[in-house]
């Protein structure tokens, strides 16, 4: 009986296992002829899911998707604004998208598909009308003008005894053209946002903190800072600290650094209106023991504005400190003392027609003298000049005469201290009905010690 039991083993294990192939069989048949029909399990298309769906149950899902499409965009500042697919006219374009997918797929070989995610990214999913979103567009709140700011460059600024970069406002003004060209291909692919930032969509300003224009002005006006000037003006100093630098930089529209030239021109008139001497006003000690205010003539100390600027710009330029005198068109005797005219001068008295010859601080002659007829003409001008050259045995001409003379020393263009001989006597009233053509007529002796006493430069003091 154990020999009949065993041989009817196999058998039924032949019978199982031919009757569980078959079933498995007859599954996968029937499984590959339901996905020659469907998409495999685990598809999406366009992120929507469609696994053991139709054609047909798959059109009308996106079908019913148009319907209640919308498109949200994200906008700077937290805003945000939907654009409805039925404002537009979004409509379902891709059944044909569809099919050439679905025909790509093999049936039989669903039992290799199982698993894993089958995605699929169609284009012009979507269809709508252009006319309507690009009217749609017209009506966004960010593209109100009311609304939209312009984007900032980034500037470079100072603070705490430097210059830094500041981030300028990023602004929402928006890039139109590349707002429609985004909407497009969003819609087109059935996406329900778009973050306007991330798809480029705003203007951005022209010079970023990082951009190489900004750092290089931010490099260049800290160097600026580090050329300390120093003026040394007789006994005194004025420096050109870094608070009066900060003001004279900008920038031009390629953001390059510049250096203000109007700015420094500004402080050099500033350093020329205080320290230039000529023509000022002077308090004079005479030699009567009062003090007189003497205004007016060439003498003195004055700062050739042109050529100062032009080494201050440079001095500038160089990012160190630099310590200058300036560039004068001509000097004073000293600087510093109350009148600048020093110790050795020739002093008259317009007045009492009288002068004084002074040499280091000493006396050297005095005496009486004839200045110009006092008739509006010919007066000799009061102020404080310079004798400008010196000539022996020169003829003087003018209209109507013509006059030789042993010492000739012009002083205020054609008015100047030379001999009269031909008078006899000097001082007085004579200058007011009888006097010179605006000279300063001199006894022979008088005018000879102050040739052989001065020089070119040597300042003449008139006054009343």
């Amino acid at each position: 009986m154990k020999e009949k039991h065993v041989k009817q083993i196999p058998k039924i294990a032949v019978i199982i296992s031919l009757t569980v192939l078959a079933t498995l069989l007859l599954i996968y048949l029937g499984l590959a002829i339901y996905f020659i029909g469907h998409f495999y399990w685990g598809t999406k298309i366009n992120e929507l899911s469609v696994g053991g769906q139709s054609i047909s149950k798959v059109e009308k899902k996106f079908t019913n998707q148009v319907k209640a499409y919308a498109l949200t965009l994200q906008e700077r500042g937290g805003e945000s604004e939907t654009i409805k697919g039925s404002d537009i006219g979004v409509d379902f374009n891709a059944l044909e998208q569809l099919k050439g997918l679905k025909k790509k797929q093999n049936g039989f070989m669903w039992l290799f598909k199982l698993g894993g995610k089958k995605e699929y990214d169609l284009d012009k999913v979507y269809t709508y009308d252009e006319a309507k979103l690009k009217n749609k567009i017209t009506e966004l709140k960010c593209l109100d003008d009311k609304h939209q700011m312009v984007p900032e460059n980034a500037s470079v600024v100072y603070e705490k005894e430097c210059f830094i970069i500041k981030a300028g406002d990023k602004g929402n003004l928006i890039k139109q053209d590349v707002l429609l060209t985004n909407l497009e291909e969003v819609i087109k692919h059935a996406g329900k946002e778009i973050d306007l930032d991330e798809a480029a969509c705003y203007e951005e300003a022209t010079y970023q903190v990082d951009s190489k224009e900004i750092v290089n002005l931010e490099k260049t006006f800290n160097a600026y800072l580090k050329s300390e000037v120093t003026y040394t003006i007789g006994d005194n100093t004025e420096t050109i600290t870094k608070e009066q630098i900060k003001d004279w930089l900008c920038a031009d529209d390629k953001m390059q650094p510049q250096l203000d030239r109007k700015q420094v021109e500004g402080y050099i008139d500033t350093l020329a209106n205080k320290y230039d001497t000529v023509g000022g006003t002077r308090h004079f000690n005479t030699s009567s023991g009062t003090t007189v205010e003497v205004s007016g003539g060439d003498y003195g100390w004055k700062i050739d504005r042109d050529k100062e600027t032009h080494e201050l710009v440079k001095a500038l330029k160089g990012f160190e400190p630099v310590k200058r005198t300036p560039i004068c068109t001509q000097q004073g005797v000293a600087y510093g003392l109350a009148n600048d005219i020093g110790g050795t001068y020739v002093e008259i008295n317009l007045s009492s027609q009288y002068l004084w010859l002074y040499n280091n601080g000493k006396k050297v002659t005095e005496g009486s003298i004839v200045s110009g007829t006092a008739d509006g003409r010919h007066n000799t001008p009061p102020g404080v000049y310079k004798i400008d050259y010196m000539e022996r045995n020169a003829t003087l001409k003018g209209p109507g005469y013509v006059c030789p003379v042993s010492f000739w020393m012009p002083f205020n263009e054609d008015i100047g201290l030379h001999d009269a001989t031909w008078r006899g006597s000097f001082g007085g009233t004579i200058y007011k009905y009888n006097g010179s053509h605006g000279c300063i007529n001199c006894p022979y002796g008088l005018v000879e010690t102050i040739f052989n006493t001065v020089s070119s430069g040597t300042p003449v003091v008139c006054y009343h």
